[in-house]
């Protein structure tokens, strides 16, 4: 689980002088938080977010200056349109016991050892659980996979978990493995 450190904000705080100045505002809800606390973090904090997590993310928000942690899921980083700057970062903080919903990664492993043709249908799936259910990608090793191969979510471990509930139907179809005749008369039909 990734650490990100963070410090209460001003809510006076202008956001634009606060992004001169390096500093990313953003959020932290919900988890039975009577109001959104606002935050903020260093530009350099919120890129080296960016570079290991994505939306939906499971991390631990630390808050200055008392260091209290906080479990959350990153539910949005906006940005500028012009400069690609991270503008705002906002947190979900969760609560044990309380299911919510999030999305997960499907990262393919062993690609060039694929005989056929790979076809990738799906690469995110949505489902909701409990905080110490949540997780960010499921992988899928292709080593041995024969021509023909068709995987639907409903196939993948991670989701054969009653704790688990899918919001992406389980029959949606994750990938498939081709021959290239079949590929052709896909793309001809």
């Amino acid at each position: 689980m990734d650490l990100v450190k963070a410090a209460l904000r001003d809510a006076s705080a202008k956001p634009k002088r606060l992004r001169r100045e390096g500093i990313v505002p953003g959020v932290l809800f919900g988890g039975g938080m009577e109001t959104p606390l606002n935050i903020q973090l260093t530009a350099e904090n919120a890129y080296r977010l960016l570079r290991t997590k994505r939306v939906g993310s499971l991390v631990d928000v630390e808050l200055a200056p008392d260091g209290t942690k906080h479990r959350a899921l990153i539910r949005e980083l906006d940005f500028s349109g012009r400069t690609e700057e991270i503008t705002h970062v906002s947190f979900q903080k969760l609560e044990s016991g309380r299911r919510v919903n999030s999305s997960c990664d499907v990262v393919l492993v062993n690609k060039e050892k694929v005989q056929g043709i790979l076809q990738r249908m799906t690469m995110r799936i949505l489902y909701a659980a409990e905080p110490e259910d949540l997780f960010d990608a499921v992988t899928v090793n292709l080593e041995n996979r024969p021509v023909g191969t068709v995987i639907r979510v409903k196939d993948l471990p991670e989701f054969q978990n009653d704790r688990i509930r899918l919001r992406t139907d389980p029959e949606t179809v994750v990938l498939r493995i081709a021959g290239k005749r079949q590929a052709l008369l896909r793309t001809e039909g």
